[in-house]
C-alpha cells in the first residue's frame, strides 16, 4: 500500500491557495483496477505563514483484507515568500496489523534536530539514513507545499507555455530518502464524469513525478518499486486554486487512480466512512 500513500502526496500537491485564518479539507476515493480500495481525507489549515497539514488514509474492501493499511499524517511547516521551512512531521501507520510511529523535529536550519521511529529498524534489512543526506530535506507533506509554490511560479510567469520542465524536491520521511523527480507537462484538457460545467470538461496543468530511492529502502521496497511505467500523474485546475481533481498511475499490481470527491469546510462532510 506504499503507492497509496503517493496517490496521499497528489491529492496534497499542489495545494490550493488560500489566505487567511483558513481550513480547507477534501476527500479522494482512490480506486485500483477499477475497484474501490481506500480512501484519503486532506485537512489544511493557514495561518499566516503558518500551515497545518494531515493526510489520513484507510483502505477498504479487498485491499483492507490483504494489507489492512490506514495511517494518520501530519505535518506543521511555515512559508515565507517561495522558501519552505518544515517544523515538525508525524505519521502513525498500521499495514498487516504490524504499527509504526515516525516523528522529526526540524531545527531553523532544516537540519533534523529530533527524530524518533518506533518499533525499531531492523538495520539487518533497512539500512540507516546518513545524517548529512536528511539534514535540509524536506518530509512528504513539507515537499507537496514547496512543489505547489513552484508550478505557482511557473504558471504566473508564463514558464507553462515554453515547454516541458523538470524540477527535483528530495525528501525523507523516517525511514527512507529520495528523490522526486517531476515533470510539468503543461495544460491538458481533462473530461470528469462528475464534472457537470462544460460537458464534463475542464481546463487542467498535467504534472508527473518519479519517486527515486536514494537511502534507507530495504530490498523488497527495490523490487516492489514499477519499472515499466513509473510516473505518476497528477491532474490540477488550471486557475488560482490549482486544485488537484485526479491522480493516477501504474502499481506492482495494476493501476490505481484516485479522483476528488467533496470538498468541505467542515471534517465532519468529508469524513473517512
Amino acid at each position: 500500500m506504499r503507492n497509496l500513500l503517493f496517490i496521499a502526496f497528489l491529492a496534497l500537491f499542489p495545494l490550493a491557495a488560500m489566505a487567511g485564518d483558513i481550513e480547507n479539507i477534501r476527500l479522494y476515493p482512490v480506486y485500483w483496477q477499477g475497484v474501490d480500495v481506500g480512501e484519503l481525507v486532506v485537512k489544511i489549515h493557514e495561518q499566516g505563514n503558518n500551515f497545518h497539514i494531515e493526510a489520513h488514509i484507510r483502505s477498504k474492501g479487498i485491499a483492507e483484507g490483504i494489507s489492512g493499511y490506514l495511517s494518520d499524517t501530519m505535518s506543521d511547516l511555515t512559508l515565507l515568500g517561495d522558501k519552505i521551512s518544515p517544523i515538525s512531521f508525524k505519521t502513525d501507520f498500521t499495514l498487516k496489523k504490524k504499527s509504526r510511529h515516525i516523528e522529526i523535529k526540524y531545527g531553523s536550519g532544516g537540519e533534523v534536530s529530533y527524530e524518533e521511529n518506533n518499533p525499531p529498524e531492523d538495520r539487518n534489512k533497512r539500512p540507516v539514513v546518513a545524517k548529512n543526506l536528511k539534514d535540509g530535506v524536506y518530509d512528504p507533506l513539507s515537499a507537496a507545499l514547496l512543489a505547489r509554490e513552484k508550478l505557482r511560479q511557473m504558471r504566473a510567469s508564463g514558464q507553462l507555455e515554453k515547454g516541458k520542465s523538470n524540477f527535483t524536491i528530495p525528501i525523507y520521511d523516517g525511514r527512507r530518502r529520495s528523490d522526486l523527480e517531476f515533470t510539468v507537462y503543461g495544460r491538458e484538457i481533462l473530461k470528469l464524469g462528475w464534472q457537470k460545467i462544460g460537458g464534463g470538461k475542464i481546463s487542467v496543468i498535467h504534472i508527473g513525478f518519479i519517486n527515486k530511492p536514494v537511502a534507507g529502502y530495504t530490498k523488497n521496497e527495490i523490487r516492489d518499486l514499477p519499472t515499466q511505467n513509473p510516473i505518476i500523474n497528477a491532474y490540477v485546475s488550471d486557475d488560482e486554486l490549482l486544485l488537484p481533481v485526479k491522480g493516477d498511475g501504474e502499481t506492482r499490481i495494476g493501476f490505481a487512480y484516485g479522483t476528488l470527491k467533496n470538498e468541505c469546510t467542515k471534517f465532519a462532510g468529508c469524513a473517512i466512512k
